[in-house]
């Protein structure tokens, strides 16, 4: 038991797995280099003292670093204090973990916290196989958990007082749960609980949302995924090459793929910016190059990145689930297709490219009262609103009605508000200050 203060080093031991492209450094205060390890608190709270001159990158107090992978890590019992007020003036932001390519990891009756003021992350989750979250605190943070390209999160019974952004699966995550869980923003303006873009086959259920001004759950349909590559493993490209119909990629280390690997390419710019159309088989393979067969593209620009995958439509929202959840005094407690901006190929948001709208998405069985709560829908290819019961909620000037679906912006590849497919069945309304539907 005690506090520790962990002394995060200037120097960058990798790039970080949140964004390789843009050669952000990752720096890391304890580095975990072996799987089947178990870290234990026992009452032990590791304080983060971040490096100076380093106002682009993020600092971590724990985790691994992406070209290791691991598996079977468990932490248990532990506090995390990034003590945002006194390192936010050195790095961009300091966060609790960072976990890349790490397959069956367990964080367990865990502390995240900010001492000294609200801010900074409790961490991120890149590639990961499977990774469970249970009975943990994140409390006073700007974000509890950041997941990208993971598969198979669970998060259960664990609480998010005061955030801003508590849930964040920032890029296509597949699978997982989130039931249990108590969500408190304490109303703190601009706080958001579950943000979603082009999760698949997720649940939420069995969840409390209380005191949230801004939206509850966001789900959005597409991502344009193109700035972060950790989805099974991650390989920055430093040179694309034509040789004949096929294209000659040099990776910057080596790396590990086999001919007849499926792989997925960003960066590369040409004919087709369908990002959907960037799958491809590899083969010729040596430690540091291979060839992609009979690309329809043929020119590179930027940063790029590459990484093995075995999924194909992984993009697209759907197979989402969110039933039996409390919410109280929140601002709207569904927002689909959240009318972000964003270009086709590169752009930040990026949400709706190519027709990404969210389907097959099930709100059911869930209770709505006090403030505002009002559900509503910019695009869907298959809602369905089912056995709801809404008391004495409010809606906004914008949005005048309980169960709202209004019409796209022109976003590329959004779906007309004549497509919007949503079923409405067996709810109660009562008490609205505005139109049910």
């Amino acid at each position: 038991a005690g506090n520790y203060l962990i002394t995060i080093p200037d120097t960058f031991i990798a790039y970080d797995p949140l964004d390789p492209e843009d050669q952000r450094y990752l720096m890391l205060g304890l580095q975990i280099k072996q799987s089947n390890k178990v870290l234990t608190g026992e009452g032990a709270t590791l304080v983060a003292d971040s490096p100076t001159g380093q106002p682009s990158s993020c600092s971590y107090i724990l985790g691994n670093i992406p070209s290791n992978p691991l598996s079977d890590i468990q932490i248990k019992g532990l506090t995390l204090d990034v003590k945002n007020t006194a390192n936010k003036s050195k790095v961009a932001q300091t966060r609790g973990f960072s976990f890349s390519s790490v397959s069956g990891l367990k964080l367990n009756n865990c502390t995240f916290r900010s001492s000294d003021g609200r801010g900074g992350y409790g961490g991120n989750l890149i590639g990961c196989n499977h990774p469970t979250l249970t009975s943990c605190i994140f409390n006073d943070l700007s974000g509890g958990i950041n997941a990208a390209y993971t598969k198979d999160l669970i998060v259960s019974g664990c609480d998010f007082y005061r955030f801003s952004e508590a849930i964040d699966l920032d890029k296509p995550c597949i699978g997982g749960a989130i039931s249990g869980c108590l969500f408190d923003a304490d109303g703190i303006t601009g706080s958001e609980a579950i943000d979603t873009n082009g999760a698949v086959g997720l649940t939420i259920s069995a969840n409390t949302f209380r005191d949230i001004p801004s939206t509850t759950i966001i789900v959005n349909g597409k991502y344009q995924a193109t700035s972060v590559s950790n989805f099974q493993s991650c390989n920055l490209i430093s040179n694309v090459a034509s040789s004949g119909s096929d294209l000659v990629v040099t990776t910057q280390n080596i790396h590990g793929y086999n001919d007849g690997d499926t792989v997925f390419f960003a960066g590369i710019k040409g004919s087709i910016d369908n990002i959907n159309n960037r799958t491809y088989t590899i083969s010729s393979v040596s430690p540091t190059t291979f060839t992609i067969n009979g690309p329809t593209f043929t020119s590179y620009t930027g940063g790029g990145a590459v990484w093995n995958t075995d999924e194909t439509d992984w993009l697209q929202a759907e197979n989402i689930t969110i039933t039996g959840n409390s919410f109280r005094n929140t601002g709207p407690c569904l927002d689909i297709g959240n009318n972000w901006s964003g270009t086709t190929n590169g752009g930040t948001a990026n949400l709706h490219d190519f027709g990404g709208s969210p389907r097959n998405v099930v709100f059911s069985s869930n209770s709505i009262s006090s403030g505002g709560g009002w559900l509503r829908c910019r695009e869907a290819d298959g809602l369905l609103i089912a056995n709801n019961y809404w008391l004495n909620t409010t809606s906004s000037t914008s949005n005048a009605a309980v169960i709202s679906c209004i019409s796209t912006v022109n976003t590329p590849g959004a779906m007309s508000q004549s497509a919007c497919k949503v079923k409405i069945s067996g709810n109660i309304i009562s008490g609205t200050n505005s139109c049910a539907i």
